[in-house]
Parts: C-alpha cells; structure tokens; sequence
C-alpha cells in the first residue's frame, strides 16, 4: 500500500521499511505520516469490510480513534470543538484498549495524553508551545563558549 499511497504534498514520506531497524532511525515525520496516512490506508482496506463485531474490525474502530485524536491535537487552529472531540476520541481509545486488551496497565504518557485539553484551551495550538521548553535550552547550550572543542559535562565543574 505504501508504494501506492499518494501522500499528501504536506506530509514526508516514511521510510519504506518501517521500523525494522535496517534503516535510519524514524523521526516525528516519519511517524506521523506512517500512522496518520499509511497505517490508515492499509488497515482500513484490510478490515475495513470486515463485521462490527471481529476482532479486526474493532481494533481498526481503536486505532481510527487514536489516529483521529493525533489529527485533532496536531491542528494549527484549535477550538472548544475541537479541543471536545480529541478528548471523545482519546477516551474512546483508551477504553477500547482496555477493553481489547483485558488486564493491560495503561502507561504514564496515556494517562497524561487526557491533560492535553487543558493545554490546548490555555495555550492554543501544539505547535505555538510544544516546543518552547527545548528551544529555549538549545539557545542557552548554544552560547556557551567552548572554542570549538568537544567537552564532557562534569557535574564537578
């Protein structure tokens, strides 16, 4: 499917062999185009005509929840209605997790990942904030006068 995929102009490619860690390592891009794009395409044609009631069908109506949720929190634009249907469909993820996958703890950035509306209405869009914190540290790390040289980081120091 992914050499049939046209991707939309927007989004990179993702690497052909995704992660089989033959090939270089797969940046944010990758991913989201993997999971956002790719994934989407060949599972919906794989048990997209599948009944509601297979085991198929019901971890696509999942993974389509998380997809629509990372669709949603990527906008450049955020809304109340926005910010209401990522959260309809983050729950419904993690509910359908439970529920697929009985006796599964759910991990610590999942939990966090029902936070993100309060961000959302506070700060507006992930990409105004996301990365506000690092940039600010790559700044600081970059001024420091090292002659050029390599250095390691002594605690001692």
């Amino acid at each position: 499917d992914m050499l049939l995929t046209v991707i939309p102009s927007w989004y990179g490619k993702a690497p052909y062999h995704m992660g089989d860690g033959q090939h270089r390592k797969a940046s944010a891009d990758d991913w989201r185009t993997f999971v956002l794009v790719n994934l989407v395409v060949t599972m919906v044609r794989l048990w997209g005509g599948f009944d509601k009631s297979t085991r198929e069908r019901q971890l696509l109506d999942n993974f389509m929840h998380l997809a629509l949720a990372t669709k949603l929190a990527g906008y450049r634009k955020m809304s109340r209605k926005i910010v209401k249907l990522y959260m309809e469909n983050m729950l419904a993820w993690l509910q359908g997790l439970l529920t697929l996958f009985p006796g599964v703890d759910l991990a610590s950035n999942q939990h966090l990942s029902l936070h993100l509306p309060n961000f959302l209405l506070r700060l507006g869009p992930t990409h105004a904030w996301r990365c506000f914190a690092f940039e600010r540290w790559n700044f600081l790390l970059q001024s420091i006068n090292t002659n050029n040289h390599e250095c390691t980081f002594s605690p001692g120091a």
